[in-house]
């Protein structure tokens, strides 16, 4: 860890200790999360947030190596340390990869302190002029090329917001891998050098029609323009609610990582009706279409359709009865015309009453090409005003049968309200032994523990 960093951590903490000093306990929330994994890994995190900032600690350390340190705050006006992308910011990393009814789509632009415990992979500074309206940004993550560049919103009237992102990066002999698991492609890779985007985004909304329709473009140095154009559609009403995307990737289109992306077409529709009497069911289809080799006939890509429907009884005041069954169907075509099938199916069946849960789960896989998988849970629990527990017996079977015992138990405690450790407190523990053969259970009693397939987490919270 460099030296910038730890006089920041310092500083960083003196901050929170003298700046809480002001505000009153309504307003002050702090949260630490400390949890080891099998006794190799160590996380610890402190977060402390009042209104409108944030300010973020992560510790970790892998059995003797060097204790790793991300920190990171946020303010109205400034943003330093992991972040998580929005919006725009999302969908170009990944322009087709998202299903319809996606919260890519509708969530607004832009970036945010990541202040989940792993605290995420990228990390920058963000500075917003106009809160909610203008940012400008420096992102960058582990391996890959800096970017800087701006995003904007604007909503000129009600039910219209129109949102703009520009990023550029610059690099030398950088050469991303292609997303496509052919062992070769005709599509060069990135050269290097500098390359821009420039995307914007119109949300319109209607008490029965929501729109989101972005454009993003991509070009550098000795590159051919890219772009990708992505439409979803969202009927709202209460008789026929249907949620449509269509979405094109030109072949010419690179990330800001330099990435390939081997998506060209993607269609997907999606329903979901809610029936009387606590019933659900939805219908999806998705089709998604890849850039095939030059002169090539067919072109690779999958086809899929799923159905679900779920289902609540109340044959008692304190007794709830939950089925739910679903099957997707899915056809993966390749380059020279041909077809492979697989069938999806699951059904679970769910019985609760007075705090107490027993739920079984049972899933099948089917393929032209692989044998088939079957898998099965059962899992019961048992929840309290302060503890937890849940017993899960998962079976797999593929080529042979394999089991998994899990246990997870949690216990929650809180002080008395005014006084100094005033708050709630949670410990949890989760471990047990996963997917191991069945020969090997047999011997587990006289035999030596299997540290391969065996994993132990043990956490603790803390929140004023």
């Amino acid at each position: 860890m460099s030296e910038v960093n730890k006089a920041f951590s310092l500083w960083l903490f003196f901050y929170l200790i003298l700046f809480n000093q002001g505000v009153s306990a309504q307003d002050f929330k702090a949260e630490i999360k400390s949890e080891m994994e099998n006794f190799q890994l160590f996380k610890n995190r402190c977060l402390a947030q009042w209104p409108g900032y944030r300010l973020l600690l992560i510790q970790e350390q892998e059995k003797a190596e060097p204790i790793e340190i991300r920190v990171g705050f946020s303010t109205p006006l400034i943003t330093w340390g992991p972040l998580s992308h929005f919006g725009l910011a999302r969908m170009v990393l990944n322009p087709l990869g998202y299903s319809p009814g996606s919260t890519v789509f509708s969530e607004r632009s832009g970036f945010r302190l990541d202040c989940s415990f792993s605290g995420g992979s990228r990390r920058g500074f963000v500075i917003e002029p106009l809160p909610d309206k203008l940012g400008l940004f420096l992102w960058e993550g582990e391996g890959l090329p800096s970017k800087v560049g701006a995003f904007a919103e604007l909503s000129p009237v009600s039910g219209l917001q129109l949102e703009g992102i520009i990023l550029t990066m610059t690099t030398e002999g950088f050469r991303a891998v292609p997303q496509s698991d052919q062992w070769f492609s005709e599509r060069a890779p990135f050269p290097g050098g500098r390359l821009h985007h420039l995307g914007g985004r119109v949300n319109w909304q209607t008490p029965l029609l929501h729109i989101y329709s972005s454009l993003v473009a991509c070009g550098g140095e000795g590159l051919m323009p890219g772009y990708f154009i992505n439409l979803d559609l969202r009927l709202k009403n209460r008789f026929f609610p249907l949620e449509l995307l269509m979405g094109y990737c030109s072949a010419d289109y690179f990330t800001p990582d330099g990435e390939i992306i081997d998506d060209w077409l993607r269609f997907g529709a999606e329903s979901e009706y809610s029936l009387s009497g606590s019933a659900v069911i939805s219908l999806t289809y998705q089709r998604k279409v890849l850039h095939g080799l030059h002169g090539q006939r067919y072109l690779p890509g999958w086809e899929s359709l799923g159905f679900s429907a779920k289902k609540e009884f109340k044959p008692g005041q304190e007794v709830t009865i939950t089925v739910e069954s679903g099957a997707t169907g899915k056809i993966d075509y390749d380059e020279k015309g041909g077809k492979a099938k697989s069938l999806a199916s699951e059904a679970a069946l769910g019985f609760s009453i007075a705090g107490g849960e027993l739920k079984g789960y049972f899933s099948s896989e089917w393929g032209e090409e692989e044998l088939p998988e079957k898998k099965f849970y059962l899992k019961g629990s048992r929840r309290s005003e302060n503890a937890f527990l849940t017993l899960e017996w998962r079976t797999f079977f593929k080529e042979a049968f394999s089991y998994s015992l899990l246990l997870e138990i949690e216990v929650k405690g809180s002080s008395k309200a005014g006084s100094s450790t005033a708050g709630s407190r949670r410990f949890y523990l989760k471990g047990g032994l996963e997917e191991l053969p069945a020969e090997e259970w047999r011997f587990l009693m006289s035999g030596p523990l299997p540290f391969d397939n065996f994993f132990l987490r043990i956490g603790w919270e803390a929140e004023n």
